[in-house]
């Protein structure tokens, strides 16, 4: 687990527990113990937690760690592409479901994937409105940050926007999740604090 550099930005002065990685948290269980036993005031990210769901001793400390931040500026958030939360923890939970970008949204990410990329490498511009709105097209099912890693790929693979990365960004899309639809959701437990962590 690490602690967000937001944190320690918005207070120079918070526990120097806060600037550093904290170790042994790739177990689920050890992470969530982890958690419980800080005070720090943030929201934690499990990301992709779907995975443990079905191991009771996982659920059993969810119902701890929900309990317990339901009574400060604690927060808990699981995503993943879907999740069947347990009956026990259904009282805990709040569902947050976070939409994929339309086709404007993605020639959005197409174009400032370009500028942003154009500033580290020397990337030629071959490609009219109607091949970005393409390409965006090609890029519908993905996540924002799919999407993104997509474009990246193919860009820095061709050194150029051209009518090559119109076809090009559906392999990105195959390596990115590896399904042609995506989605993702968000659990918030409690409401959301002004400093967060992520779970690694």
């Amino acid at each position: 687990m690490r602690i967000n550099a937001a944190r320690q930005a918005a207070d120079p002065g918070a526990p120097e527990s806060s600037k550093a990685a904290i170790y042994n948290t790739l177990d689920p269980v050890q992470a969530l113990a982890t958690m419980e036993t800080m005070t720090l005031e943030a929201a934690f990210v499990l990301k992709d937690f779907h995975r443990h769901m079905e191991s009771p001793v996982v659920v059993r400390r969810l119902r701890d760690v929900g309990q317990k931040f339901s009574a400060n500026r604690r927060t808990l958030i699981l995503t993943a592409p879907s999740i069947s939360m347990p009956p026990e923890l259904e009282s805990l939970v709040e569902y947050v479901d976070l939409p994929l970008p339309d086709p404007q949204w993605l020639r959005q990410i197409v174009e400032e994937t370009f500028k942003r990329l154009s500033k580290a490498h020397t990337l030629q511009l071959k490609l009219d409105g109607s091949g970005v709105d393409a390409m965006a097209a090609n890029l519908r099912g993905l996540t924002e940050e799919e999407a993104e890693r997509a474009i990246s790929q193919t860009l820095v693979a061709r050194y150029a926007l051209c009518p090559e990365t119109i076809t090009d960004v559906l392999e990105g899309r195959r390596n990115c999740c590896g399904i042609l639809e995506c989605s993702s959701s968000l659990m918030l437990p409690t409401a959301w604090p002004a400093s967060a962590a992520w779970i690694i």
